[in-house]
């Protein structure tokens, strides 16, 4: 089995064996980008706003560097309106209003 390579897919990574004599493993997570048709509102997970290839050039151009924050990945399971509700938000003077317009630039391409 000496030169044949086997991939194998696991939720959010891939697992690449090179070798079936001397297995080398490599781990890495992908995202898987897409476009979606659905609309987006203030009850949308921010992961799945994440997932959206326009949402995200969109958000870049109002937040630069938001999508690749490191902590960004603690607010993937929340939605946008509870997001809103914690006093970080408050207190960087993001409000509905401001939220609901980027929503709709979004929501303009759908």
């Amino acid at each position: 089995m000496a030169g044949r390579s086997t991939v194998s897919s696991y939720h959010d990574c891939f697992i690449i064996n090179i070798s079936m004599e001397k297995p080398i493993l490599m781990v890495f997570q992908t995202y898987l980008m897409k476009e979606s048709t659905m609309a987006y509102t203030l009850d949308s997970k921010v992961g799945d706003i994440l997932n959206d290839t326009h949402a995200v050039e969109v958000l870049e151009r109002h937040v630069p560097g938001v999508s690749n924050n490191p902590m960004i990945g603690f607010a993937k399971g929340m939605t946008l309106k509870s997001l809103l509700a914690m006093p970080q938000a408050k207190q960087a003077g993001i409000t509905e209003e401001m939220v609901s317009k980027v929503l709709a630039e979004i929501n303009a391409h759908k």
